[in-house]
Protein backbone atom coordinates (compact mmCIF):
# COMPACT_ATOMS: atom_id res chain seq x y z
CA UNK A 1 0.00 0.00 0.00
CA UNK A 2 1.25 3.48 -0.91
CA UNK A 3 0.77 6.29 1.60
CA UNK A 4 0.93 10.04 0.90
CA UNK A 5 4.09 10.27 3.02
CA UNK A 6 5.78 7.81 0.64
CA UNK A 7 5.53 10.50 -2.04
CA UNK A 8 5.93 13.69 -0.03
CA UNK A 9 8.82 12.47 2.13
CA UNK A 10 10.44 10.13 -0.38
CA UNK A 11 14.20 9.78 0.14
CA UNK A 12 16.28 10.97 -2.84
CA UNK A 13 17.12 7.41 -3.89
CA UNK A 14 17.13 7.30 -7.71
CA UNK A 15 16.42 3.54 -7.67
CA UNK A 16 13.10 4.07 -5.88
CA UNK A 17 12.04 7.64 -6.53
CA UNK A 18 10.79 7.16 -10.10
CA UNK A 19 9.38 3.64 -9.95
CA UNK A 20 5.69 4.56 -9.46
CA UNK A 21 3.59 5.99 -12.27
CA UNK A 22 -0.12 6.88 -12.38
CA UNK A 23 -0.81 4.10 -14.85
CA UNK A 24 0.52 1.39 -12.52
CA UNK A 25 -1.79 -0.95 -10.65
CA UNK A 26 -1.80 1.17 -7.50
CA UNK A 27 -2.95 0.34 -4.00
CA UNK A 28 -3.42 3.77 -2.43
CA UNK A 29 -4.07 4.21 1.27
CA UNK A 30 -7.60 5.20 2.43
CA UNK A 31 -6.30 8.63 3.52
CA UNK A 32 -5.14 9.53 0.01
CA UNK A 33 -6.10 13.18 -0.61
CA UNK A 34 -8.55 14.23 -3.30
CA UNK A 35 -6.75 16.85 -5.40
CA UNK A 36 -7.99 19.08 -8.19
CA UNK A 37 -5.46 18.38 -10.93
CA UNK A 38 -6.18 21.60 -12.81
CA UNK A 39 -5.36 23.65 -9.72
CA UNK A 40 -2.31 21.51 -8.94
CA UNK A 41 -0.97 21.88 -12.47
CA UNK A 42 -1.52 25.63 -12.44
CA UNK A 43 0.32 25.92 -9.12
CA UNK A 44 3.38 24.15 -10.55
CA UNK A 45 3.23 26.33 -13.67
CA UNK A 46 3.32 29.43 -11.46
CA UNK A 47 6.06 28.21 -9.14
CA UNK A 48 7.59 24.74 -9.27
CA UNK A 49 8.59 24.16 -5.66
CA UNK A 50 9.01 20.91 -3.76
CA UNK A 51 5.58 21.47 -2.17
CA UNK A 52 3.71 22.19 -5.41
CA UNK A 53 5.44 19.28 -7.15
CA UNK A 54 4.57 16.91 -4.30
CA UNK A 55 0.95 18.08 -4.49
CA UNK A 56 0.86 17.45 -8.25
CA UNK A 57 2.39 13.97 -7.82
CA UNK A 58 -0.28 13.07 -5.25
CA UNK A 59 -2.97 14.29 -7.62
CA UNK A 60 -1.59 12.39 -10.60
CA UNK A 61 -1.34 9.14 -8.66
CA UNK A 62 -4.82 9.71 -7.27
CA UNK A 63 -6.16 9.97 -10.83
CA UNK A 64 -5.55 6.17 -11.05
CA UNK A 65 -4.65 6.11 -14.71
CA UNK A 66 -7.48 8.25 -16.08
CA UNK A 67 -6.79 10.83 -18.81
CA UNK A 68 -5.58 14.26 -17.75
CA UNK A 69 -8.42 16.79 -17.53
CA UNK A 70 -8.99 19.14 -20.45
CA UNK A 71 -8.59 22.87 -20.11
CA UNK A 72 -4.87 22.95 -19.33
CA UNK A 73 -1.73 22.60 -21.48
CA UNK A 74 -0.13 19.56 -19.87
CA UNK A 75 2.49 19.26 -22.61
CA UNK A 76 3.64 22.80 -21.87
CA UNK A 77 3.86 21.98 -18.17
CA UNK A 78 5.98 18.87 -18.85
CA UNK A 79 8.23 20.97 -21.08
CA UNK A 80 8.62 23.72 -18.46
CA UNK A 81 9.44 21.16 -15.76
CA UNK A 82 12.04 19.60 -18.06
CA UNK A 83 13.77 22.96 -18.52
CA UNK A 84 13.66 23.57 -14.78
CA UNK A 85 15.16 20.11 -14.21
CA UNK A 86 18.09 20.96 -16.50
CA UNK A 87 18.74 24.19 -14.58
CA UNK A 88 18.93 22.20 -11.35
CA UNK A 89 21.79 20.15 -12.81
CA UNK A 90 24.05 23.18 -12.57
CA UNK A 91 26.50 23.45 -9.65
CA UNK A 92 24.09 25.60 -7.64
CA UNK A 93 21.13 23.27 -8.26
CA UNK A 94 19.19 21.47 -5.54
CA UNK A 95 18.86 17.70 -5.83
CA UNK A 96 15.51 17.31 -3.98
CA UNK A 97 13.89 19.84 -6.32
CA UNK A 98 15.55 18.30 -9.38
CA UNK A 99 14.27 14.83 -8.56
CA UNK A 100 10.73 16.07 -7.99
CA UNK A 101 10.81 17.91 -11.31
CA UNK A 102 11.86 14.71 -13.09
CA UNK A 103 9.19 12.70 -11.27
CA UNK A 104 6.54 15.21 -12.34
CA UNK A 105 7.67 15.00 -15.97
CA UNK A 106 7.62 11.20 -15.94
CA UNK A 107 4.15 11.09 -14.37
CA UNK A 108 2.82 13.63 -16.86
CA UNK A 109 4.35 11.78 -19.81
CA UNK A 110 2.87 8.56 -18.51
CA UNK A 111 -0.60 10.11 -18.74
CA UNK A 112 -0.02 12.01 -21.97
CA UNK A 113 1.14 8.91 -23.87
CA UNK A 114 -0.96 6.28 -22.10
CA UNK A 115 -3.85 6.50 -24.57
CA UNK A 116 -1.74 7.10 -27.69
CA UNK A 117 -1.10 4.02 -29.84
CA UNK A 118 2.45 2.91 -30.64
CA UNK A 119 3.62 4.48 -33.89
CA UNK A 120 6.47 2.02 -34.54
CA UNK A 121 6.61 -1.72 -34.97
CA UNK A 122 8.57 -3.18 -32.09
CA UNK A 123 10.81 -5.85 -33.61
CA UNK A 124 12.15 -7.10 -30.30
CA UNK A 125 12.30 -6.20 -26.64
CA UNK A 126 14.64 -7.53 -24.00
CA UNK A 127 14.68 -6.58 -20.32
CA UNK A 128 17.86 -6.64 -18.28
CA UNK A 129 16.66 -7.78 -14.85
CA UNK A 130 18.78 -5.35 -12.84
CA UNK A 131 17.40 -2.30 -14.63
CA UNK A 132 19.07 1.09 -14.28
CA UNK A 133 21.36 0.36 -17.23
CA UNK A 134 23.60 3.06 -18.69
CA UNK A 135 24.79 1.64 -21.99
CA UNK A 136 24.63 -1.42 -24.23
CA UNK A 137 26.98 -2.66 -26.94
CA UNK A 138 26.82 -5.67 -29.28
CA UNK A 139 29.92 -7.89 -29.27
CA UNK A 140 31.16 -10.41 -31.81
CA UNK A 141 29.67 -13.26 -29.79
CA UNK A 142 26.97 -11.63 -27.69
CA UNK A 143 26.63 -8.25 -26.06
CA UNK A 144 27.57 -6.17 -23.02
CA UNK A 145 25.65 -3.84 -20.73
CA UNK A 146 26.73 -1.56 -17.90
CA UNK A 147 24.44 -0.67 -15.02
CA UNK A 148 24.28 0.99 -11.60
CA UNK A 149 24.49 -2.21 -9.57
CA UNK A 150 26.24 -2.24 -6.21
CA UNK A 151 28.14 -5.37 -7.23
CA UNK A 152 29.17 -6.22 -10.77
CA UNK A 153 28.28 -3.43 -13.19
CA UNK A 154 29.73 -4.70 -16.48
CA UNK A 155 27.86 -7.76 -17.72
CA UNK A 156 28.72 -9.74 -20.83
CA UNK A 157 26.21 -12.13 -22.35
CA UNK A 158 26.47 -14.98 -24.83
CA UNK A 159 24.50 -14.88 -28.06
CA UNK A 160 21.75 -16.91 -26.37
CA UNK A 161 21.39 -14.30 -23.61
CA UNK A 162 23.18 -16.20 -20.84
CA UNK A 163 25.50 -14.11 -18.70
CA UNK A 164 29.10 -15.28 -19.00
CA UNK A 165 30.96 -12.50 -17.19
CA UNK A 166 30.38 -9.91 -14.51
CA UNK A 167 32.91 -7.32 -13.34
CA UNK A 168 32.89 -4.18 -11.24
CA UNK A 169 34.67 -1.33 -13.02
CA UNK A 170 34.23 1.94 -11.14
CA UNK A 171 30.89 3.64 -11.80
CA UNK A 172 30.58 3.14 -15.57
CA UNK A 173 28.32 5.27 -17.75
CA UNK A 174 29.50 4.57 -21.30
CA UNK A 175 30.91 1.81 -23.53
CA UNK A 176 32.90 2.52 -26.69
CA UNK A 177 34.72 0.33 -29.18
CA UNK A 178 38.51 0.51 -29.56
CA UNK A 179 40.32 -0.38 -32.78
CA UNK A 180 42.27 -3.22 -31.14
CA UNK A 181 39.04 -5.07 -30.38
CA UNK A 182 38.80 -4.07 -26.73
CA UNK A 183 35.92 -2.07 -25.36
CA UNK A 184 36.51 1.09 -23.34
CA UNK A 185 34.38 1.72 -20.28
CA UNK A 186 34.19 5.39 -19.37
CA UNK A 187 32.49 7.24 -16.56
CA UNK A 188 31.19 10.67 -15.67
CA UNK A 189 31.42 9.77 -11.97
CA UNK A 190 34.54 7.74 -11.16
CA UNK A 191 38.10 8.73 -12.09
CA UNK A 192 39.92 7.15 -15.02
CA UNK A 193 38.66 4.55 -17.47
CA UNK A 194 38.83 0.80 -18.09
CA UNK A 195 39.47 -1.44 -21.07
CA UNK A 196 38.29 -5.02 -21.44
CA UNK A 197 38.27 -7.97 -23.80
CA UNK A 198 37.99 -11.73 -23.37
CA UNK A 199 41.66 -12.41 -24.03
CA UNK A 200 43.23 -9.87 -21.68
CA UNK A 201 40.48 -9.24 -19.15
CA UNK A 202 40.08 -5.78 -17.61
CA UNK A 203 42.75 -3.13 -17.34
CA UNK A 204 42.37 0.09 -15.38
CA UNK A 205 43.74 3.43 -16.57
CA UNK A 206 44.08 5.79 -13.62
CA UNK A 207 43.41 9.48 -14.16
CA UNK A 208 42.81 12.32 -11.67
CA UNK A 209 39.41 12.97 -13.25
CA UNK A 210 36.52 10.99 -14.77
CA UNK A 211 36.95 10.10 -18.45
CA UNK A 212 33.59 10.05 -20.22
CA UNK A 213 34.68 8.95 -23.70
CA UNK A 214 37.62 7.15 -25.31
CA UNK A 215 38.00 7.72 -29.05
CA UNK A 216 40.51 7.01 -31.77
CA UNK A 217 40.90 9.45 -34.63
CA UNK A 218 43.69 9.90 -37.17
CA UNK A 219 45.70 7.11 -35.59
CA UNK A 220 45.64 8.82 -32.21
CA UNK A 221 43.80 7.84 -29.03
CA UNK A 222 42.03 10.69 -27.27
CA UNK A 223 40.26 10.99 -23.93
CA UNK A 224 37.36 13.33 -23.22
CA UNK A 225 37.15 14.23 -19.55
CA UNK A 226 33.93 15.05 -17.79
CA UNK A 227 35.33 18.59 -17.57
CA UNK A 228 35.06 18.92 -21.36
CA UNK A 229 38.83 18.78 -21.94
CA UNK A 230 39.98 16.56 -24.81
CA UNK A 231 43.40 15.09 -23.99
CA UNK A 232 45.84 12.84 -25.81
CA UNK A 233 46.32 9.27 -24.66
CA UNK A 234 47.89 9.31 -21.24
CA UNK A 235 45.53 11.99 -20.08
CA UNK A 236 47.95 14.92 -19.80
CA UNK A 237 48.42 16.78 -23.10
CA UNK A 238 45.40 19.00 -23.74
CA UNK A 239 44.13 19.11 -27.32
CA UNK A 240 41.12 21.38 -26.89
CA UNK A 241 38.42 22.28 -24.44
CA UNK A 242 34.70 22.12 -25.20
CA UNK A 243 32.69 25.17 -24.08
CA UNK A 244 30.46 23.34 -21.63
CA UNK A 245 30.13 22.85 -17.91
CA UNK A 246 30.18 19.05 -17.65
CA UNK A 247 29.88 16.17 -20.10
CA UNK A 248 26.84 13.98 -19.54
CA UNK A 249 27.21 11.86 -22.67
CA UNK A 250 29.50 12.04 -25.71
CA UNK A 251 29.87 9.99 -28.88
CA UNK A 252 32.47 9.81 -31.63
CA UNK A 253 30.68 9.61 -35.00
CA UNK A 254 32.83 9.86 -38.13
CA UNK A 255 34.88 13.05 -37.94
CA UNK A 256 32.72 14.51 -35.20
CA UNK A 257 32.72 14.38 -31.44
CA UNK A 258 29.21 15.15 -30.20
CA UNK A 259 28.87 15.97 -26.50
CA UNK A 260 25.93 16.82 -24.28
CA UNK A 261 25.87 18.96 -21.15
CA UNK A 262 22.56 17.98 -19.54
CA UNK A 263 22.30 21.34 -17.80
CA UNK A 264 22.10 22.97 -21.26
CA UNK A 265 18.62 21.93 -22.37
CA UNK A 266 18.04 21.98 -26.11
CA UNK A 267 21.70 22.03 -27.19
CA UNK A 268 24.55 19.78 -28.32
CA UNK A 269 28.24 20.57 -28.71
CA UNK A 270 29.71 19.35 -32.01
CA UNK A 271 33.50 19.25 -32.34
CA UNK A 272 35.05 18.77 -35.80
CA UNK A 273 38.07 16.57 -35.15
CA UNK A 274 39.70 17.80 -38.37
CA UNK A 275 40.08 21.49 -37.56
CA UNK A 276 39.09 21.27 -33.87
CA UNK A 277 36.32 23.83 -34.23
CA UNK A 278 33.36 23.44 -31.90
CA UNK A 279 29.85 24.70 -32.48
CA UNK A 280 26.75 24.79 -30.33
CA UNK A 281 23.95 23.08 -32.25
CA UNK A 282 20.26 23.18 -31.42
CA UNK A 283 18.71 19.83 -30.59
CA UNK A 284 15.12 21.17 -30.62
CA UNK A 285 12.59 19.67 -30.16
CA UNK A 286 14.78 17.34 -28.07
CA UNK A 287 15.05 18.79 -24.58
CA UNK A 288 17.76 16.68 -22.90
CA UNK A 289 19.79 14.58 -25.35
CA UNK A 290 20.70 11.37 -23.57
CA UNK A 291 22.40 9.84 -26.61
CA UNK A 292 22.90 10.02 -30.37
CA UNK A 293 23.81 7.61 -33.15
CA UNK A 294 24.00 7.69 -36.93
CA UNK A 295 22.40 5.26 -39.35
CA UNK A 296 22.67 5.93 -43.10
CA UNK A 297 21.76 9.59 -43.72
CA UNK A 298 20.15 10.28 -40.35
CA UNK A 299 21.11 11.00 -36.79
CA UNK A 300 18.85 9.52 -34.15
CA UNK A 301 18.55 11.13 -30.72
CA UNK A 302 16.84 10.01 -27.53
CA UNK A 303 15.35 12.44 -25.02
CA UNK A 304 15.52 11.71 -21.31
CA UNK A 305 12.27 13.53 -20.62
CA UNK A 306 10.04 12.76 -23.60
CA UNK A 307 10.61 9.04 -24.06
CA UNK A 308 10.90 9.31 -27.83
CA UNK A 309 13.37 8.76 -30.67
CA UNK A 310 13.99 11.80 -32.87
CA UNK A 311 15.35 11.69 -36.43
CA UNK A 312 17.57 14.50 -37.75
CA UNK A 313 19.31 14.92 -41.11
CA UNK A 314 23.08 15.15 -41.37
CA UNK A 315 22.92 18.95 -40.96
CA UNK A 316 21.20 18.41 -37.60
CA UNK A 317 17.81 19.54 -38.87
CA UNK A 318 14.89 17.80 -37.19
CA UNK A 319 12.72 15.54 -39.36
CA UNK A 320 10.33 13.53 -37.20
CA UNK A 321 9.91 11.57 -33.97
CA UNK A 322 8.47 8.20 -33.02
CA UNK A 323 7.86 6.02 -29.93
CA UNK A 324 5.99 6.66 -26.70
CA UNK A 325 6.77 6.99 -23.00
CA UNK A 326 5.94 4.32 -20.44
CA UNK A 327 6.74 0.99 -18.83
CA UNK A 328 4.74 -1.28 -21.15
CA UNK A 329 5.95 -3.32 -24.09
CA UNK A 330 7.95 -1.20 -26.53
CA UNK A 331 7.62 1.96 -24.43
CA UNK A 332 10.60 4.09 -23.40
CA UNK A 333 11.20 5.24 -19.82
CA UNK A 334 14.19 7.59 -19.58
CA UNK A 335 15.89 6.24 -22.74
CA UNK A 336 19.58 6.48 -21.91
CA UNK A 337 21.31 4.99 -24.97
CA UNK A 338 20.69 4.38 -28.67
CA UNK A 339 22.84 2.39 -31.07
CA UNK A 340 22.66 1.44 -34.73
CA UNK A 341 23.50 -2.23 -35.28
CA UNK A 342 22.94 -4.42 -38.35
CA UNK A 343 20.62 -1.82 -39.88
CA UNK A 344 18.34 -1.44 -36.86
CA UNK A 345 18.02 0.96 -33.93
CA UNK A 346 18.36 -0.36 -30.40
CA UNK A 347 17.15 1.85 -27.55
CA UNK A 348 17.97 1.22 -23.89
CA UNK A 349 15.80 2.68 -21.09
CA UNK A 350 17.47 3.50 -17.77
CA UNK A 351 14.61 2.89 -15.32
CA UNK A 352 13.21 -0.33 -16.77
CA UNK A 353 16.37 -1.86 -18.27
CA UNK A 354 14.42 -2.41 -21.50
CA UNK A 355 16.24 -2.77 -24.83
CA UNK A 356 13.86 -2.12 -27.73
CA UNK A 357 14.68 -2.80 -31.39
CA UNK A 358 13.00 -0.85 -34.20
CA UNK A 359 13.59 -0.10 -37.87
CA UNK A 360 15.06 3.27 -38.88
CA UNK A 361 12.53 5.86 -39.99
Amino acid sequence: MIHPADIVDAAPDPFRFYTTLPGDDLNLSPDWPTIDLLSAGAAVARDATEDTLNHLALGLLGSRGTPLPAGFDWFALAYACSLAYARQLRPDGRRPLRMRLARAVYMLRDRLDAFAPNDMEILAERRFPRGYAWDWMPLADGDAVIDCGNGDNLHCFDSDGGERLGLRLGLPTQIDQLADGRIAIGSTYSDGWHAWNDADGAKSHARPHPVALLLEHGGERLELGVDGVLRRSGGTAEVTRLPLGAVGRARHIGDLLIAMDWSEAGWMFVLDLGDMTCRRVSSAPVILVNDICRLDDSYYLVDKMQGQVFAFDLDFRYRESRMKFGKGFGRLYDPIAIRAHEGFLHILSWVTGSLVTIRPF
